[in-house]
Protein backbone atom coordinates (compact mmCIF):
# COMPACT_ATOMS: atom_id res chain seq x y z
CA UNK A 1 0.00 0.00 0.00
CA UNK A 2 0.84 3.46 -0.80
CA UNK A 3 0.17 7.00 1.34
CA UNK A 4 0.79 9.72 -0.27
CA UNK A 5 1.00 12.91 1.38
CA UNK A 6 1.33 16.91 1.00
CA UNK A 7 2.07 19.49 3.22
CA UNK A 8 0.20 22.88 3.11
CA UNK A 9 1.86 25.44 0.88
CA UNK A 10 4.65 27.34 3.01
CA UNK A 11 5.81 24.43 4.67
CA UNK A 12 9.09 23.36 4.97
CA UNK A 13 11.42 20.69 3.76
CA UNK A 14 11.86 19.98 7.98
CA UNK A 15 8.58 20.10 8.63
CA UNK A 16 7.64 17.55 5.44
CA UNK A 17 10.34 15.07 7.02
CA UNK A 18 8.98 14.98 10.26
CA UNK A 19 5.25 14.77 9.13
CA UNK A 20 6.28 11.89 6.94
CA UNK A 21 8.32 9.75 9.38
CA UNK A 22 5.48 10.34 11.90
CA UNK A 23 2.85 8.91 9.60
CA UNK A 24 5.37 5.89 8.67
CA UNK A 25 5.85 5.39 12.73
CA UNK A 26 1.99 5.15 12.99
CA UNK A 27 1.38 3.05 10.14
CA UNK A 28 3.92 0.67 11.32
CA UNK A 29 2.25 0.22 14.90
CA UNK A 30 -1.13 -0.59 12.50
CA UNK A 31 -2.35 -4.35 12.57
CA UNK A 32 -1.05 -6.51 9.65
CA UNK A 33 1.98 -4.17 8.93
CA UNK A 34 5.00 -6.11 8.15
CA UNK A 35 7.88 -3.45 6.58
CA UNK A 36 7.24 0.50 6.33
CA UNK A 37 9.93 3.00 4.46
CA UNK A 38 9.12 6.76 4.65
CA UNK A 39 10.07 9.45 1.91
CA UNK A 40 10.30 12.81 1.88
CA UNK A 41 10.21 15.51 -0.38
CA UNK A 42 9.84 12.81 -3.46
CA UNK A 43 7.48 9.77 -3.98
CA UNK A 44 8.95 6.08 -3.65
CA UNK A 45 11.44 5.13 -6.02
CA UNK A 46 9.40 3.48 -9.20
CA UNK A 47 9.18 0.17 -8.19
CA UNK A 48 5.56 -0.40 -9.83
CA UNK A 49 5.05 0.33 -13.72
CA UNK A 50 1.93 2.45 -12.97
CA UNK A 51 3.61 4.57 -10.38
CA UNK A 52 5.48 7.98 -11.22
CA UNK A 53 8.17 9.86 -9.46
CA UNK A 54 7.22 12.81 -7.82
CA UNK A 55 9.70 15.51 -6.64
CA UNK A 56 8.70 18.79 -3.87
CA UNK A 57 9.64 19.93 -0.47
CA UNK A 58 6.32 19.47 0.17
CA UNK A 59 5.45 16.27 -0.78
CA UNK A 60 6.13 12.90 1.05
CA UNK A 61 5.08 8.98 0.70
CA UNK A 62 4.94 5.84 2.59
CA UNK A 63 5.21 2.59 1.22
CA UNK A 64 3.77 -0.36 3.39
CA UNK A 65 3.73 -3.45 2.88
CA UNK A 66 1.05 -5.90 4.22
CA UNK A 67 0.31 -9.03 5.59
CA UNK A 68 -2.65 -10.57 3.16
CA UNK A 69 -3.42 -12.91 4.93
CA UNK A 70 -4.53 -10.78 8.19
CA UNK A 71 -5.68 -7.43 6.62
CA UNK A 72 -7.88 -6.17 3.96
CA UNK A 73 -6.19 -3.30 2.33
CA UNK A 74 -9.56 -2.12 1.02
CA UNK A 75 -10.48 -2.01 4.58
CA UNK A 76 -7.00 -0.32 5.61
CA UNK A 77 -7.34 2.47 3.50
CA UNK A 78 -10.44 3.49 4.71
CA UNK A 79 -8.97 3.40 8.43
CA UNK A 80 -6.06 4.76 8.03
CA UNK A 81 -7.40 7.75 5.91
CA UNK A 82 -10.04 8.47 9.27
CA UNK A 83 -7.11 7.79 11.56
CA UNK A 84 -4.41 10.24 9.69
CA UNK A 85 -6.90 12.89 8.79
CA UNK A 86 -7.61 13.22 12.51
CA UNK A 87 -4.39 13.11 13.72
CA UNK A 88 -2.59 15.65 10.82
CA UNK A 89 -5.71 18.10 9.67
CA UNK A 90 -4.69 20.47 7.16
CA UNK A 91 -2.46 17.87 5.64
CA UNK A 92 -3.52 16.17 2.51
CA UNK A 93 -2.99 12.13 3.05
CA UNK A 94 -4.55 9.89 0.33
CA UNK A 95 -3.59 6.39 1.50
CA UNK A 96 -4.19 4.15 -1.56
CA UNK A 97 -3.99 0.75 -2.87
CA UNK A 98 -1.40 -0.21 -5.87
CA UNK A 99 -3.50 0.02 -8.98
CA UNK A 100 -3.01 -1.96 -12.34
CA UNK A 101 -3.45 -0.50 -15.33
CA UNK A 102 -1.76 3.03 -16.53
CA UNK A 103 -2.44 6.11 -14.36
CA UNK A 104 -5.99 7.83 -14.80
CA UNK A 105 -6.14 10.20 -11.82
CA UNK A 106 -8.34 11.37 -9.91
CA UNK A 107 -11.71 8.64 -10.58
CA UNK A 108 -14.05 11.73 -10.55
CA UNK A 109 -12.77 15.61 -12.01
CA UNK A 110 -14.59 18.60 -12.04
CA UNK A 111 -12.80 21.45 -13.99
CA UNK A 112 -13.32 25.20 -13.59
CA UNK A 113 -11.61 27.40 -16.38
CA UNK A 114 -11.35 31.14 -16.27
CA UNK A 115 -8.59 34.00 -15.87
CA UNK A 116 -9.18 35.56 -12.52
CA UNK A 117 -7.00 33.08 -9.91
CA UNK A 118 -8.93 34.66 -7.06
CA UNK A 119 -12.52 33.78 -8.74
CA UNK A 120 -11.13 30.33 -9.24
CA UNK A 121 -10.09 29.50 -5.94
CA UNK A 122 -13.58 30.93 -4.80
CA UNK A 123 -15.51 28.89 -7.06
CA UNK A 124 -12.87 25.44 -6.29
CA UNK A 125 -13.79 25.92 -2.60
CA UNK A 126 -17.22 26.13 -2.85
CA UNK A 127 -17.68 23.21 -5.13
CA UNK A 128 -15.17 21.63 -3.00
CA UNK A 129 -18.00 22.57 0.21
CA UNK A 130 -21.02 20.93 -2.16
CA UNK A 131 -19.01 17.57 -2.65
CA UNK A 132 -17.60 17.05 1.02
CA UNK A 133 -21.76 17.02 1.71
CA UNK A 134 -22.03 13.95 -0.61
CA UNK A 135 -22.06 10.68 1.32
CA UNK A 136 -19.23 8.31 0.57
CA UNK A 137 -16.54 11.60 -1.39
CA UNK A 138 -13.13 11.75 -0.03
CA UNK A 139 -9.85 12.81 -1.06
CA UNK A 140 -11.31 16.07 -2.37
CA UNK A 141 -8.63 18.78 -3.07
CA UNK A 142 -7.95 21.02 -6.31
CA UNK A 143 -4.22 21.72 -8.46
CA UNK A 144 -4.68 25.55 -6.92
CA UNK A 145 -3.76 24.71 -3.74
CA UNK A 146 -3.42 27.42 -1.16
CA UNK A 147 -1.94 31.21 -1.67
CA UNK A 148 1.35 31.29 -0.97
CA UNK A 149 2.31 33.53 2.41
CA UNK A 150 4.21 37.12 1.32
CA UNK A 151 6.43 38.95 3.44
CA UNK A 152 7.62 42.34 2.03
CA UNK A 153 10.86 43.67 3.62
CA UNK A 154 12.82 46.90 3.30
CA UNK A 155 15.59 47.42 3.34
CA UNK A 156 17.12 50.31 5.57
CA UNK A 157 19.88 51.32 3.52
CA UNK A 158 21.78 53.81 6.20
CA UNK A 159 22.08 50.85 8.21
CA UNK A 160 22.92 48.33 5.59
CA UNK A 161 25.24 50.77 4.03
CA UNK A 162 27.05 50.81 8.06
CA UNK A 163 27.34 47.59 8.60
CA UNK A 164 28.25 46.35 4.50
CA UNK A 165 24.76 44.31 3.76
CA UNK A 166 23.70 45.08 0.24
CA UNK A 167 20.34 43.70 -1.13
CA UNK A 168 21.71 40.52 -2.76
CA UNK A 169 22.81 39.38 1.09
CA UNK A 170 19.25 40.44 2.08
CA UNK A 171 17.67 38.20 -0.51
CA UNK A 172 20.12 35.48 0.05
CA UNK A 173 19.51 35.47 3.96
CA UNK A 174 15.80 35.10 3.31
CA UNK A 175 16.04 32.32 0.40
CA UNK A 176 18.36 30.26 3.70
CA UNK A 177 15.05 30.56 5.92
CA UNK A 178 12.45 30.03 3.18
CA UNK A 179 12.54 28.75 0.14
CA UNK A 180 16.44 26.89 0.43
CA UNK A 181 19.51 27.57 -1.61
CA UNK A 182 20.81 25.55 -4.11
CA UNK A 183 24.76 24.61 -3.31
CA UNK A 184 25.13 21.41 -5.56
CA UNK A 185 23.19 18.86 -7.28
CA UNK A 186 23.31 14.39 -7.48
CA UNK A 187 23.15 12.45 -10.53
CA UNK A 188 19.71 9.94 -9.63
CA UNK A 189 19.22 7.54 -12.52
CA UNK A 190 18.61 9.96 -15.39
CA UNK A 191 17.54 12.48 -13.26
CA UNK A 192 19.33 16.07 -11.78
CA UNK A 193 18.02 16.34 -8.08
CA UNK A 194 19.26 19.82 -6.51
CA UNK A 195 21.00 19.58 -3.14
CA UNK A 196 19.41 22.36 -1.18
CA UNK A 197 20.18 23.98 2.21
CA UNK A 198 17.98 25.75 4.77
CA UNK A 199 18.16 27.62 8.03
CA UNK A 200 18.03 24.93 11.06
CA UNK A 201 15.59 27.12 12.75
CA UNK A 202 16.45 25.04 15.78
CA UNK A 203 20.13 26.46 15.91
CA UNK A 204 19.54 29.64 16.63
CA UNK A 205 19.23 30.66 12.86
CA UNK A 206 22.90 28.94 11.97
CA UNK A 207 22.71 27.69 8.61
CA UNK A 208 22.10 23.77 9.14
CA UNK A 209 24.73 20.94 8.22
CA UNK A 210 23.96 19.96 4.35
CA UNK A 211 25.24 16.99 5.09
Amino acid sequence: MLVDIELPTGSTFADTTDTTNAIGAWIQQQPGVKEVSSYAGRTAPKFYYTEVDKFDSRVGQVLAIVDMKKVKTEELVAAWRKGLTALYPGVQITPRELENGPPVGAPIAIRISGTDQNELKQLSNQVQQMLHEIKGAVDISDDIGNPTPTVQMVLDKDKANYFGVTDKDLSATVRLATDGIKVSDMQLDNRLIDITMYTDHSSSGQAADPL
